[in-house]
């Protein structure tokens, strides 16, 4: 495939100041000396080709994340410094840390910043100016840098300051490893999968996997379902549940109710009776793992064909008949994405489905790609690593929004700026960051004439760019 975005190798970085923007969203936990620690280095690991690239370069370096959800205001136990600590033992190689992403603690360090220096910028979600979508926010964190390189593939579907806001103001732009190989993956696995591609999703809710589950029923081979999500779709089906999470009827960020149990009604009426090559399209569990809903005592194993899983029971599992279902599925597959656990992962009496799973994956000789924010959780749970698959995605929400064929806001950004450079080389990367409420001055520079751009044939307008 020709890659659309400028690449790492694509651009000049040699001794410049770099802003590379990361996803380091990553829970941290007090550990036996009460010190912060992150809960699991794969978000850091996965960025460590990147930066030796650009240390190899000579480059100074100023990284930007976010954590969780301060709500715009400082929270301690939010700050960036155990993840800097983290990738200083990662890297070997000290990793400056800062309390704060613009302001002059910042301009005074940036002016005694040196080749191969590190810095840690705080946790931009300090910043109200992030959350209310602040373009001077945007201006201010893009020219801390002479480049900025894109490597939070998983943040590509927030339109934020940080995100496109930095794409669009920065000088230079490229993506770096780590997006290159999550989009270079992902798009192997949307536009040409090999056959039969099986899709297993598992995971609590349909809501969040709406759209990826539309797709792969009407791109996949086989796609099975397990964890909650299977929950709504087996009531959907007629069978009864008991106590366990359903998602029936919930409001969304946009403030309307959407009926996702009449939805996953409407799924199982389109897809329940389709059969290819003699196997069902859509496989749901046939048994599972029942416990109280409260305590999850006395677990024990069901038939849904045979008995109603009891009001004060759930489904925490799938059972071993549908692991066995699900084995002679996933042995003929050439092509494999999983996202999701099977069951409750959290105990381990709920976890043996998601874990054999796993195994087999590890040992198939299908392309096997998995999804999901915690599967760096998951494979620590296994003891597994990442080199057991084909590509591990760390990149959850925008994983699943990619491959549900939507346009991810980092994405839209990136291609305006690689269709002003490539259809109007002429205009250098400063003016294509011009604003968008200034916009004109770089219209103005460009003439729909055909012979002003090289006989090239334009656009209807240069707008269109835009």
């Amino acid at each position: 495939m020709v890659f659309p975005f400028p690449r790492l190798s694509d651009i000049s970085v040699r001794n410049q100041r770099v802003l590379l923007r990361v996803d380091y969203n990553i829970s941290t936990i007090s550990n036996d000396r009460g010190e912060r620690v992150p809960e699991n280095d794969a978000r850091i690991r996965a960025t460590l080709p990147t930066l030796r690239y650009l240390l190899n370069r000579g480059c100074s370096i100023l990284l930007l994340s976010w954590l969780k959800r301060p709500a715009g205001t400082v929270v301690e136990d939010l700050r960036m410094a155990p993840l800097a600590i983290r990738l200083s033992e990662m890297l070997d190689h000290h990793v400056n840390v800062m309390r704060s992403v613009v302001g002059r603690d910042v301009q005074r360090y940036l002016r005694r910043m040196q080749r191969g220096d590190i810095a840690m910028l705080e946790n931009v979600r300090f910043y109200p100016e992030e959350l209310k979508n602040s373009t001077t926010f945007a201006k201010k964190i893009a020219k801390l840098a002479d480049t900025v390189i894109f490597d939070a593939f998983s943040h590509a579907h927030r339109d934020v300051p940080s995100v496109t806001g930095l794409i669009h103001y920065a000088k230079n732009v490229a993506v770096g490893r780590l997006f290159e190989s999550e989009y270079r993956n992902l798009s192997r696995l949307r536009e040409h999968p090999k056959r039969p591609l099986v899709a297993i999703l598992g995971g609590a809710k349909i809501s969040d996997r709406l759209d990826v589950l539309e797709r792969m029923l009407e791109e996949a081979d086989s796609v099975l379902i397990g964890g909650a999500l299977a929950n709504t779709l087996l009531k959907a089906s007629g069978i009864e549940v008991g106590g366990s999470m359903v998602e029936s009827s919930v409001i969304d960020r946009a403030g309307k109710k959407k009926n996702y149990l009449a939805i996953a009604q409407k799924i199982w009426k389109r897809y329940g009776s389709v059969t290819i090559n003699g196997l069902p399209k859509l496989i749901l569990p046939i048994d599972g793992i029942i416990a109280d809903t409260s305590t999850f005592a006395h677990p024990m194993t069901v038939s849904f064909c045979d008995k109603r899983v009891p009001t004060a029971q759930g489904i925490f599992d799938i059972g071993p008949k549908t692991i066995r279902r699900f084995t002679n599925v996933i042995k003929h597959a050439r092509m494999i994405f999983w996202n999701g656990p099977l069951g409750m992962l959290e105990l381990q009496e709920f976890s043996h489905a998601t874990h054999r799973i796993a195994e087999m994956l590890a040992h198939s000789s299908a392309t096997t790609i998995l999804a999901g924010g915690d599967t760096g959780k998951l494979l620590d749970r296994f003891q597994m690593g990442t080199e057991d698959f084909d590509h591990v995605s760390l990149g959850g929400g925008a994983t699943l929004k990619f491959l549900a064929g939507l346009k991810l806001p980092a994405l839209r950004e990136l291609e305006r700026r690689a269709h002003l450079k490539n259809s109007f080389p002429a205009i250098s990367d400063d003016r294509c960051a011009e604003t968008r409420e200034g916009r004109g001055g770089i219209l103005a520079n460009i003439s729909t004439s055909p012979e002003r751009v090289a006989g090239q044939r334009v656009l209807k307008s240069a707008e269109d760019y835009f």
